[in-house]
């Protein structure tokens, strides 16, 4: 995975420096979003080849300079910014070819290299602005930085991303909610919501037809109005249906049914009084 940010430094002169800023910006914008050649470099990868793939996708390169980036060593004529080879040369060479945005970023009270101290390949860095960066006021500068590269186009920082993420999930919890809702309110209302036709047609019949079909069970249903109990009958809601239609249903078949319903219940109550009177005696006479 490539970085949006790339960290560029000579080990031997700012190596505290540019572990510190990778924490920082670590913390910020995620470990994925900071190339550090201590940490994005696996064992026995062309690193090489790695470089070039972050260089080739990043957004914002952090060159670190110190005061001997330029890589004077006593005894040496040769300076290392000089050779061709020079891994810091070849990284800010490859950005600036690319027309990244290079932050020249000076450690340890170093100035910005002058037009004769580098070489031609390097001379666009003069025009790059610098950020100083001060141990002693670490905090501010750091974060004079930081709100810089959150303005660089690509580079999202990780309170964004993770906001981006809630509300993706809270979004993805209210469409759960409200399918467990409509499935949940989908039987009652397609099998007992009156339909705008049979409305209708109770609101358009007369008010003495209305009290011929009204319920005989009180409290239970009322053919004769259309209110929201109709709409939330309970389970046993079709007995209750039934009950009222044998009741009130004029049909002579139905009639003699209700009349038969009727004169079974009075015989079978007066047969149980006769057991239970028959049971009492034999217990009196008993010895």
């Amino acid at each position: 995975m490539t970085a949006a940010i790339f960290l560029s430094y000579r080990r031997k002169e700012s190596l505290v420096e540019a572990r510190a800023i990778y924490e920082r910006l670590r913390a910020d914008f995620g470990g994925d979003s900071v190339f550090i050649d201590l940490e994005g470099l696996d064992y026995g990868v062309d690193f090489v080849d790695v470089l070039e793939e972050q260089l080739a996708n990043c957004a914002v390169m952090l060159a670190l300079i110190g005061p001997n980036w330029l890589g004077i060593t006593p005894g040496i004529q040769t300076r290392r910014i000089d050779d061709e080879n020079d891994f810091v040369r070849l990284e800010i060479r490859a950005a600036l070819a690319r027309n990244i945005r290079v932050v020249p970023v000076l450690v340890n009270g170093a100035p910005l290299p002058d037009s004769a101290g580098l070489p031609p390949d390097l001379q666009p860095l003069l025009r790059r602005h610098a950020l100083e960066l001060d141990f002693r006021r670490f905090d501010a500068d750091i974060n004079r930085l930081v709100g810089a590269l959150r303005r660089v186009p690509g580079i999202s920082s990780k309170d964004q991303t993770y906001r981006a993420q809630d509300h993706e999930d809270k979004s993805m919890i209210a469409s759960r909610l409200a399918k467990e809702v409509r499935a949940i309110n989908k039987p009652a209302t397609d099998q007992y919501a009156p339909t705008a036709a049979t409305t209708l047609s109770k609101t358009n019949q007369a008010p003495e037809q209305k009290n011929n079909e009204a319920s005989p069970i009180a409290g239970i249903a009322d053919e004769g109005s259309t209110s929201r109990s109709e709409v939330l009958k309970p389970a046993w809601a079709p007995l209750v249906d039934f009950l009222n239609e044998i009741a009130g249903h004029q049909d002579p078949t139905i009639s003699q049914l209700r009349k038969g319903l009727v004169i079974g219940a009075v015989v079978a109550g007066f047969i149980l009084i006769l057991a239970i009177l028959i049971s009492s005696m034999s217990a009196v006479t008993s010895p």
